[in-house]
């Protein structure tokens, strides 16, 4: 059987409050103060990825939040 493509991802989002992340295979591999800026990040450390392979997700500064992937 094929793996699952789309991970979900463990965050910890204490550490990223406020932060715009880029996901990469179910793991935080960029962080910035904009999407774009955890985007360029990313595609830095991973060229080969086409843009439909990094998630980009926003972590609220508040501390009830819930997403659904």
């Amino acid at each position: 059987m094929k793996e699952e493509q789309n991970k979900i991802p463990v965050i910890d989002f204490f550490k990223f409050r406020g932060k715009d992340l880029a996901i990469v295979d179910g793991k935080v591999v960029a962080e910035g103060e904009s999407s774009k800026e955890a985007f360029e990040k990313a595609k830095k450390l991973f060229p080969e990825k086409s843009t439909k392979d990094i998630l980009l997700l926003f972590v609220p500064k508040e501390e009830v939040f819930v997403y659904f992937l």
